[in-house]
């Protein structure tokens, strides 16, 4: 719905989280779905159906179906797929979004109810979504998921050791 306004050279900034991280998912399967490059909206959808479904009061099985325990870590791997599948969209719509970057940031900050240490201040991380936002040209971030510094991270491989992390509650 919003697509028709954007301007040529728009961004479009997904919040994501340290938490966002594939790596964090238990299912090998699971993982290799999220993180597949050809995934489709619609799997994407299929998949968190799939983890609500095994998140209900008369089934109670995600850990056994290979999901994690964080529901909050669900949601932000889907938020990283997501910016995946609308960049691939958008760049298939043609000229008109071509200049269109989408990417997903962990702005250096962290939820308060996740962990109560932060590397950053809430406005210090503000700064670098709006930082990152007005980027000329990034097209190397094109349906990337970033740090706040700008480091692009393989959420597909490898895992978070040595990174500042917290624990989802």
């Amino acid at each position: 719905a919003f697509l028709p306004m954007l301007s040529n050279n728009a961004r479009i900034v997904n919040m994501s989280s340290h938490l966002g991280h594939l790596s964090l998912i238990p299912d090998t399967d699971i993982k290799q779905e999220l993180g597949d490059p050809q995934l489709t909206e619609q799997q994407l959808d299929c998949l968190v159906l799939q983890y609500k479904n095994h998140c209900t009061v008369f089934n109670d099985d995600f850990l056994a179906a290979g999901w994690p325990r964080c529901a909050y870590t669900v949601s932000k791997v889907a938020v990283n797929a997501y910016t995946r599948i609308l960049q691939r969209q958008l760049e298939k719509k043609g000229n008109k979004y071509q200049g269109v970057v989408v990417y997903s940031i962990h702005p250096g900050s962290q939820h308060s109810k996740i962990s109560q240490e932060s590397p950053l201040a809430a406005a210090d991380a503000a700064k670098s979504i709006i930082c990152t936002a007005l980027l000329n040209p990034c097209e190397h971030l094109r349906g990337k998921f970033i740090w706040d510094d700008l480091q692009i991270v393989n959420s597909d491989q490898g895992t978070l050791a040595g990174m500042s992390v917290g624990m989802c509650l």
